[in-house]
């Protein structure tokens, strides 16, 4: 492994606030462009095209979506029920709106699954590389 090999922090996780929800905080998990590579290849399926019968590799995005989720979305807290009507069209009537939604894997999809704007942050909070540093830095400046 070369010298800067040994740098690639792979394990980093932080915490961030949803920008449209007050008081939402995800903890969300570094992944390496080689990581996300070798996870787009391990979720793509060969298709053969019916014009031009040529085979093709495509991301089956459902799988991919499923692994995806759960590889990069950790935990959370201060997400409640009436917070859902603002990711996607929720009908809450059977949970009361001030409790508190428990993450898990599956309701984490869910809400990617559901929600465009949701997916859209995930996707810009995780390739932007200072959502990943400035934590470690206010660390290294405590110390």
């Amino acid at each position: 492994m070369s010298l800067l090999g040994k740098t690639v922090a792979v394990d980093r996780i932080v915490e961030v606030e949803y920008p449209d929800i007050e008081g939402f905080y995800i903890k969300l998990a570094y992944i390496s462009r080689e990581a996300m590579s070798k996870m787009l290849k391990r979720n793509s399926v060969i298709r053969i095209n019916k014009v031009s019968r040529a085979r093709e590799e495509e991301v089956d995005n459902d799988k991919f979506l499923a692994e995806y989720s759960e590889s990069v979305i950790k935990d959370w807290k201060g997400l409640k029920f009436k917070d859902l009507a603002r990711l996607y069209p929720a009908d809450i009537a059977d949970f009361d709106p001030e409790d508190e939604v428990p993450y898990a894997p599956e309701n984490a999809l869910v809400i990617l699954e559901n929600s465009s704007d949701f997916n859209t942050f995930l996707t810009d909070a995780t390739n932007d590389v200072t959502t990943f540093q400035e934590q470690e830095l206010e660390k290294a400046v405590k110390n």
